[in-house]
C-alpha cells in the first residue's frame, strides 16, 4: 500500500472500492453548507469527530484490508485509516465550504 500524494487522479482498488463510497457517502452526510450555518465556529471539527467515530467506517475499513491478498497487521491498518480518512475528510468539507463562500461572501477588487 503507497501513501505517495503527487496531487493526481488515485484510483481504488477493487477490495477498497466499496468501502470507498460508503466512507464518501457518510462524509458527504455529514458536512452540509446547513452544518456552516448552524455551527460556523465548531462546524467543522464537530462534524470531523462525528465521521471518524463512526464504527462502521473503521469495521469495514479492517474488513476490506483482510481480505486483499496482502496480510497486514491491526496496527498498520488503524495507521493507514487514520491518515487516509482526515484527508477525505477536508477534501470533501473544502468542496463545501468553497461552495458556501461563493454564496456568502464578496471578492475584494484591487
Amino acid at each position: 500500500m503507497s501513501m505517495l500524494n503527487h496531487g493526481g487522479l488515485t484510483l481504488v482498488s477493487k477490495e477498497f472500492f466499496e468501502w470507498g463510497k460508503l466512507t464518501m457517502q457518510s462524509i458527504r452526510d455529514a458536512f452540509t453548507m446547513d452544518h456552516i450555518k448552524s455551527a460556523p465556529r465548531s462546524c467543522f471539527n464537530d462534524r470531523k469527530k462525528y465521521v471518524l467515530q463512526n464504527k462502521s467506517i473503521r469495521s469495514s475499513f479492517f474488513i476490506s484490508c483482510q481480505s486483499s491478498p496482502l496480510s497486514f497487521s491491526a496496527k498498520t491498518i488503524s495507521t493507514v485509516y487514520d491518515i487516509i480518512v482526515p484527508k477525505m475528510i477536508h477534501a470533501r468539507f473544502a468542496v463545501v465550504f468553497r461552495q458556501w463562500k461563493q454564496l456568502h461572501c464578496r471578492k475584494h477588487e484591487v
